[in-house]
Order: C-alpha cells, then sequence, then structure tokens
C-alpha cells in the first residue's frame, strides 16, 4: 500500500489511457501534484534500486526533480522489482530519489511512469491502494466503463470518509447535470462498505444494485440509472446507514427501487423516477423529494424508532403514493400527493394508531387514505405545478405557500411551502427558499 496516506488524493481520467500512470499525490509534501494530467511527468526504462533497503531508486537518464516529491511512479516491470505504485519522500538529484519502501535489493531494469492520472476504476485498485481520508478525484473527460465489479472491503472512519469526488474542469467546482463524470457500470456493480463519500458523479448500470455504500455513507449530487429488466434491482442501495446521508441525487429503477436506505439517515431534495419503488426507507427522514411517476411513490418500513415523511412531492404513482409497513411512530406531514392510484395506504390498520398523518394535500387521486386518517389539517388544493409532465413540481401562487403546520416549528419560517419544491422569491421577496430537487 504505497500511497496509505490521509493526505494522499489521486485521480481518475477516461482520457488518460490505462493505469500504469502513477496517479496519486500526497497534498502534505510541499511538491507539485502531477497527478491532474493525462500524460506522466516523467517515463524511465532504466530504472534501478540499491541492495541495502531498495528504497533509493536510480537511473541514468535521470530527470527527477525535487517538485516531484509527494508524487507516486507506478513501476511496472523489471528484474528483481515488484510492481507496484511508489511515493517519491525525498529529492537527492536528477538521477535519484528515496521512495516510500522497498521495491526490490538491487533491482534492475525498471520501468515506471511518475505522474499522470489513471484511467479506470478496479477492485484491486480500491482494496490495496486507499484508505480513510483519501479523495479520489474524477475528471469529466469521457466515459469510465467499468469492466468487472468493484466489491471493496476497505473501510473510511466515522471522523474521515473515504471520497470520491467528481469535477467537471477544475476540482471542487462541484458540477452538475451532464459535467458530472459519467461512470457506465454495465452488469457491475460499484459496491463499498464504511464510511464511504461519494459526490458529484453519474452512474449507469444493469446489475442487481448499480452503487451500494454501507453504515454511514454519503451519496450527494448523484444521477444513477438502472435499466435492467429484472425485478428486485436497485439505483443506489443504502444498509445499515445509521448517519447515511442521501441528498440531490436523480435516481431511476425502472423494474426496482430507485433508491432504498435502511437503518437510519435522511434523504433530501431527491428525485425518484420512472421506478417501480421511488424511494424505500427504513427509519428515516425523507423530506423535500419529488417521487415522479412511480409504481409506489415513498415506502417506509419502520420497525425500529420510525421514520419522518415531509415536504414531498408525489406525483402519478400507479399504485400508491407513500406506503407504510411500520409497526412504530411514522411522521407523514406537508406532502404533496397527486394524481396516484392511492395517496397513502398502510398495511395494517393497527399499524395507524402511532402515526402522525396531517397537513397533507390530496388532489386528482382515485382514492387519497386506506388504513389511515387524513388528518383534521388535510387540504386539497390544486398545487398548480408548473409543468409536471417533464418533472417542473415548482407550485404556483396557491394557499400551499407557507404552510401552517411548519409556520408553527422553530426550524422553520413561514416561507417554507407545502410539498418538495419551492418557489423562488424575488429579491425584494420574503426569502422564501428553492428545493435542490435535481429533475433536469
Amino acid at each position: 500500500m504505497a500511497n496509505a496516506l490521509s493526505t494522499s488524493v489521486c485521480e481518475f481520467r477516461a482520457t488518460a489511457g490505462d493505469n500504469s500512470n502513477g496517479g496519486f499525490f500526497d497534498t502534505a509534501s510541499g511538491g507539485t501534484d502531477y497527478s491532474n494530467q493525462d500524460n506522466p511527468q516523467l517515463t524511465l526504462a532504466d530504472l534501478t534500486t540499491d541492495a541495502v533497503d531498495g528504497t533509493t531508486l536510480s537511473s541514468v537518464t535521470g530527470g527527477f526533480t525535487a517538485a516531484m516529491v509527494g508524487n507516486s511512479i507506478y513501476i511496472s516491470a523489471g528484474t528483481g522489482f515488484t510492481v507496484g505504485w511508489y511515493r517519491v519522500t525525498a529529492y537527492t538529484d536528477t538521477n535519484n530519489v528515496t521512495i516510500d519502501r522497498g521495491a526490490g535489493l538491487s533491482a534492475t531494469g525498471g520501468t515506471g511512469k511518475l505522474g499522470g492520472a489513471l484511467a479506470v476504476w478496479t477492485d484491486a485498485f480500491f482494496e490495496l491502494e486507499v484508505l480513510a481520508g483519501m479523495t479520489v478525484y474524477v475528471k469529466n473527460d469521457g466515459t469510465m466503463t467499468i469492466t468487472a465489479d468493484i466489491w471493496v472491503a476497505t473501510d473510511g472512519i466515522n471522523t474521515s470518509d473515504i471520497k470520491i469526488e467528481g469535477y467537471n474542469l477544475t476540482r471542487g467546482d462541484s458540477p452538475t447535470l451532464n459535467n458530472r463524470p459519467l461512470i457506465a457500470c454495465g452488469v457491475y456493480q460499484f459496491i463499498v462498505d464504511n464510511y464511504w463519500a461519494v459526490f458529484n458523479l453519474r452512474f449507469t448500470g444493469t446489475g442487481s444494485k448499480v452503487i451500494e455504500l454501507d453504515n454511514s455513507g454519503k451519496a450527494h449530487n448523484l444521477e444513477v440509472v438502472n435499466s435492467s429488466a429484472n425485478i428486485n434491482t436497485y439505483g443506489i442501495f443504502m444498509i445499515i446507514n445509521n448517519t447515511a446521508s442521501v441528498i440531490g441525487c436523480k435516481v431511476k429503477c425502472a423494474n426496482g427501487i430507485a433508491l432504498y436506505v435502511s437503518h437510519g439517515g435522511i434523504i433530501s431534495d431527491c428525485y425518484a423516477y420512472d421506478s417501480k419503488t421511488g424511494i424505500m426507507a427504513d427509519q428515516c427522514m425523507v423530506e423535500s423529494c419529488v417521487a415522479d411517476t412511480c409504481g409506489t411513490g415513498i415506502s417506509t418500513v419502520a420497525y425500529g424508532n420510525g421514520g419522518t415523511i415531509k415536504n414531498n412531492t408525489i406525483y402519478n404513482s400507479s399504485t400508491t403514493g407513500i406506503h407504510g409497513e411500520s409497526s412504530h411512530a411514522t411522521v407523514v406531514i406537508n406532502n404533496i400527493i397527486d394524481s396516484c392510484a392511492t395517496g397513502i395506504t398502510w398495511d395494517s390498520i393497527t399499524y395507524k394508531k402511532s402515526n402522525y398523518i396531517d397537513y397533507n394535500n390530496y388532489t386528482n387521486n382515485t382514492i387519497d387514505v386506506t388504513n389511515v386518517t387524513k388528518g383534521a389539517n388535510a387540504t386539497a388544493t390544486d398545487p398548480l405545478f408548473t409543468d409536471a409532465a417533464n418533472g417542473d413540481f415548482a407550485i404556483g401562487d396557491t394557499a400551499l405557500k407557507g404552510g401552517a403546520l411548519v409556520a408553527s416549528l422553530a426550524k422553520y419560517t413561514s416561507s417554507v411551502d407545502v410539498g418538495a419544491v419551492q418557489r423562488l422569491e424575488p429579491t425584494a421577496g420574503s426569502g422564501g427558499e428553492t428545493s435542490n430537487v435535481s429533475v433536469n
């Protein structure tokens, strides 16, 4: 594990060619980062090592500079060399540097590339070369096509995630829509373990899951499409997520569950569409999300401490807008439920007694509720969606502005509307919020 440093970064680019570049940089080294370029900064074919511990790397051709400290060199071949990534820790002169561990004693004829991005994720890379605190960058530079399952057991820690971050032109530029890098998984799956954070990427796939994050994972600003013809499939799958967060994601799973989160966490500002089930949540907070044209919009299975479903917009569900299996208290408030076969249903009438369901708006449903009551403050006001057929669920100038319930809660002001997508107030307006739900 050459680059086992929490201060390390790594970069992937589809245009980099292959995985034989250096790829890594230690941001605490004081050197110059050569990982964020397509081609290596230095390529050598006459590398040798010393006979003492193999950490002195030499070349008659030379070309080493002091700026290369902190970068990695990938040694791919040579007599006596152990193939792998090695980090330059000290510069001696143009012909000699020190590397972070022995690459082989008295090795000769080594071929190596220093600097330059890598091309495609592999399971072996993630298993061997990442750890808590590292950031793996992906540039929006063509489609990265996965060629095998990635199933990683390496964990981050609760104070330091392993982070994968997409960018468009400059690291940290937080791209949206098609400016996010595209990961084409095909039949393969991207599955990682605890304390991973995955930001600003697009994924496509046809496997049983496209992406899975385990305990306390973070999925922010992702677009995920699972186009499998099989049932029991998922777009984003997150399990045992005590502090999970899924924020600003657009997800589709034609024959399965677009977004599934189990055992806690928050799902916010997400858009689930054209799926058998839009969002399935167990003991979660689901807020400010849109479920558009799904069989079931939002399904809750709260066997532990219950959950909360609030300020969502559920539209055109062919079966049920909100479906509950909960035997524990679930709060369902301030949602817009429109054009569904059934607005809200609970599997058993005995479960409804511990729920709090009120302040929801029901319009154009065949049946509004089954096995639950609407509550004394339910409404039936036309939300005047801007363009529901094309995914724009901003409400018009209706009585749904500044819902009475949220006006009474200290966390909110009266400018918060019923439903997920808030009105954008004019500059001189009352400061109303605008949802981050991405429907484009």
